[in-house]
């Protein structure tokens, strides 16, 4: 049961991260999107959003490594590497997201834009990921 409930708030953490970056960068006007007090504080909340999933996300992973060796079935490396994968890009997404808000505080919305565009990418990534597992 607990499982179960990990799963979904991962999942609804990063549909939330993912949409909630999607509505900054397209659903905002240029200048909103472009100052650290139109678009600042919600970049922070998915940033917020992307650690609390990857939390749950290690902890899930952590879980099934531990069922699989009570069962003593080995896991598959492309399952390991799947995870792996996943974790890098959950970093470098929040690593974007960093460096993206650094630019709004110096008023440097295209490269801002430019980061989060990138953040919004990798999240997808780590999403098709996570589906094909």
């Amino acid at each position: 049961m607990v499982e179960k409930i990990c799963i979904w708030v991962h999942v609804l953490t990063m549909i939330g991260a993912f949409g909630g970056l999607l509505h900054i960068q397209v659903g905002l006007p240029v200048t909103a999107k472009n100052s650290f007090e139109g678009s600042g504080k919600a970049t922070r909340f998915s940033i917020l959003l992307i650690s609390i999933g990857f939390v749950l996300g290690f902890i899930l992973y952590y879980v099934n490594i531990k069922t699989a060796a009570e069962l003593a079935v080995p896991l598959s490396s492309r399952f390991h590497m799947l995870i792996g994968i996943k974790l890098i890009l959950l970093f470098m997404a929040t690593a974007f997201l960093g460096i993206g808000t650094k630019k709004l505080r110096q008023e440097n919305g295209r490269t801002a834009n430019t980061f989060r565009v990138a953040a919004i990418i990798t999240l997808a990534m780590a999403a098709y990921l996570g589906v094909s597992l």
